[in-house]
């Protein structure tokens, strides 16, 4: 499986986690600030840059090395950025996981949450919300409340114990300071921290209050609305039907019976003769009214006639007990009824409002790695200002670009962020960066200048055609299917600039590189070899992108020898480039970290790796290790089925010896059956081939969703 798709798959479970801890964490005191992500050593790349004549220099001239983001021209830093990283990252890792791009998806993922959160921050400006002492005074009793309530032991003194429970001011002080030791932050910064978080957490009260407000001005208006159309002679399910705000309108009324509704609802439907109408009801949802259409009222023959069944019912296994007349009646009763219900409320409208904000903001992204983590998951780009077109080019030109490389699809990604903000789009330059170009380039076009200029015009017109076309097209398309198509619209991840990106990061920062981006250089090449579909539009010098991938994992396993993952991908790749003995080790390392208890994809690439070095004996090693590996499974398959059959089996009873001889007879089919169930159960290891990983976070530090290396004929090697 690509390495976008394994974003896309493991963003499922993460941007839960997101969610979760957008919403939860909007009080004081959790925000854990001081960590920065940029690793350890570098060797420069320029070395590597130096052995092609096609490579440029690496533009680095940001607009602001310490601001990591902007939303709308709000600056967020790199200090508090490191603060959600490193607060996102816990969260996300405690399951474990052996893959360094994790690193990158969670990079994402705080960009993300920031970008909401100077969104709300902007909107409770604008709704003028405060922050008072109160609030920090409350949300720092909360946390000296639960370290109290951590702390179980006991003085042996009644009075002791009871002012430890209360807790004394000296108590609430230590507590606290307890608490900034762990997180490593002083009171001030805490504070700052805390208003910042309380300020977005007033924000969303106030904002819901806003909504509602609103939403009750105009439910009084449609109310309005409809009583002056009732007058008129507007039929009621007409009127239900264009404003209800409910999922029950239909034609049909509905059954409703005593005791299902609010009370003041029961008053007014039993209340109300058949035909007409109630009053306006104030429910807590908003407005509610009602056409009566039918009644089933306790009195005639036929109450009478079900009287005796509504009593059993009531009783039921009961039968010294005897309803009452008003039980039975209750029992009994039924009105039918159309209703339209007007709601004075929404909740949960901020989060809604609040998505449709993010998608309009004006993002601008400063880091490289934000940058890359877009051209990997996004069909948009948010770059800086002054870094533009030409020099996410000369950028992307620093990979391994094939020869037509489609650089088009780097304006194609910036005009969708220009269309959602509603700002011009470019005009599309199918050009590349001229310092790259090979020599002679400027002689042919010279040559062939008549020729473009006709190519231009004729493009041109092609390209009006098929922008009419598109807008006849999107004009006939519903705007529910639209929006729809938009969403499923696979992203293009852009290889090229991711790995020129991650370049650039390191090149930033060149004295604090961990092993993820060299690691994401490697796998994301092996992804581009990998991904036929896009070869045409991304062609890749696959010589050059071989040995880079090398050069790039071998980085990373310096920082991280202990990455399964990362040595089984350098060893197919040092399968490729016919570097036997170092695969070889590199395979090796990969099956001895790999946890044996888990079918890998990781598997999948150590088996290629020996398929291309034609190791038909380290072949049979693999499959003996992945057979000890699945008779493993399939024994703990057979002791868990064992193990619940005896749980759901009866208590036995004593029997004579003909009786138990035929019963141990059962018992021994029984567990042949069992082992049977389990061998039918067993995973699709057993072929040749082993089982691909599920999407499903890992929990024995294995990979989410990698998938093998190419197959030889898309490589030719």
């Amino acid at each position: 499986m690509r390495f976008m798709q394994w974003i896309r798959n493991k963003g499922g479970t993460c941007m839960a986690v997101f969610l979760a801890f957008f919403v939860v964490t909007l009080f004081a005191g959790l925000t854990i600030s001081g960590v920065s992500f940029k690793g350890c050593d570098f060797q420069d790349p320029q070395q590597d840059m130096d052995r092609t004549n096609r490579r440029v220099a690496l533009e680095t001239d940001l607009i602001k090395p310490d601001v990591v983001l902007a939303v709308n021209g709000r600056d967020v830093d790199e200090k508090l950025f490191s603060e959600k990283t490193y607060a996102l990252w816990q969260q996300v890792r405690r399951g474990g996981s052996d893959d360094p791009a994790t690193d990158l998806y969670i990079r994402g993922m705080a960009a993300n949450y920031l970008v909401n959160e100077e969104v709300t921050i902007a909107k409770g400006e604008e709704l003028n919300v405060k922050v008072t002492g109160e609030d920090v005074k409350e949300a720092r009793d909360e946390i000296i409340s639960q370290i109290l309530n951590q702390d179980d032991g006991s003085t042996g003194n009644v009075l002791g114990d009871l002012a430890k429970q209360l807790g004394t001011n000296r108590e609430r002080k230590a507590a606290f300071s307890q608490y900034l030791e762990r997180q490593g932050m002083s009171e001030a910064v805490w504070e700052k921290n805390a208003r910042r978080e309380l300020f977005i957490q007033n924000t969303r009260e106030a904002w819901q209050e806003a909504i509602d407000a609103q939403k009750a001005i105009e439910a009084g208006e449609t109310k309005a609305i409809i009583d002056q159309r009732l007058a008129d002679g507007d039929s009621f399910l007409e009127l239900a039907i264009e404003y209800s705000e409910d999922n029950s309108v239909n034609k049909d009324p509905m059954p409703m019976g005593r005791g299902l509704v609010l009370p003041e609802q029961e008053e007014a439907l039993f209340n109300t003769p058949v035909g007409e109408l109630t009053d306006w009801i104030e429910i807590p949802a908003g407005w509610n009214r009602f056409e009566i259409t039918e009644k089933k009222l306790a009195e005639g023959p036929e109450f009478e006639a079900e009287r005796e069944a509504i009593v059993e019912n009531l009783k039921g296994d009961n039968e010294d007990y005897e309803p009452t007349d008003d039980e039975i009646k209750r029992q009994y009763e039924k009105v039918w009824a159309r209703q339209i219900i007007l709601k004075t409320s929404e909740p949960g409208a901020v989060d809604g409002e609040l998505e449709e904000l993010v998608k309009t903001a004006d993002v601008e992204y400063n880091d490289p790695y934000l940058l890359a983590y877009q051209a990997l998951t996004d069909n948009k780009l948010q770059p800086p200002a002054d870094m533009g077109y030409d020099k996410l080019v000369a950028i992307a030109q620093n990979a391994a670009v094939g020869e037509d490389y489609d650089f088009g699809l780097i304006q194609e990604a910036l005009d969708e962020a220009a269309r959602e903000l509603g700002k011009p789009v470019a005009a599309t330059e199918d050009t590349a960066v001229t310092e790259a170009e090979p020599a002679g380039a400027d002689e042919a076009e010279a040559a062939g200048e008549d020729e473009a200029a006709e190519s231009t015009a004729a493009d041109e017109v092609e390209a009006a055609d098929a922008t009419a076309e598109a807008d006849v097209a999107a004009a006939d398309q519903p705007a529910d299917e639209a929006a729809a198509a938009e969403a499923e619209r696979e992203p293009v991840p852009i290889y090229a600039l991711v790995i020129g990106l991650c370049k650039l990061a390191i090149q930033e920062n060149d004295d604090v590189v961990g092993d993820f981006p060299y690691y994401i250089i490697g796998k994301v090449y092996m992804d581009w070899i990998d991904d036929e579909d896009e070869q045409e539009r991304q062609p890749i010098n696959r010589e050059l992108a071989r040995q880079e991938i090398e050069d790039n994992l071998s980085r990373a396993a310096e920082r991280n020898e202990y990455s399964f993952m990362l040595h089984a991908y350098r060893g197919l790749n040092q399968a490729w480039l016919g570097q036997e003995e170092p695969a070889l080790e590199s395979l090796q390392k990969a099956i001895d970290l790999s946890p044996e208890e888990s079918q890998l994809p990781t598997w999948d690439s150590i088996r290629e790796a020996y398929e291309v070095l034609d190791r038909q004996d380290k072949i049979e090693e693999l499959d003996a290790k992945l057979e000890q590996i699945r008779q493993v499974a399939l024994q703990r398959m057979i002791e868990e089925a064992q193990q619940q059959n005896q749980a759901s089996q009866p208590i036995t009873i004593p029997m004579d010896e003909d009786e138990s001889a035929g019963d141990e007879a059962a018992a021994e089919d029984a567990e042949a059956g069992d082992a049977e169930a389990a061998e039918t159960a067993e995973p699709a290891a057993e072929t040749d081939e082993p089982v691909a990983e599920t999407d499903e976070p890992a929990t024995e530090d294995e990979p989410v969703g990698e998938e093998s290396a190419e197959p030889e004929s898309a490589d030719g090697e």
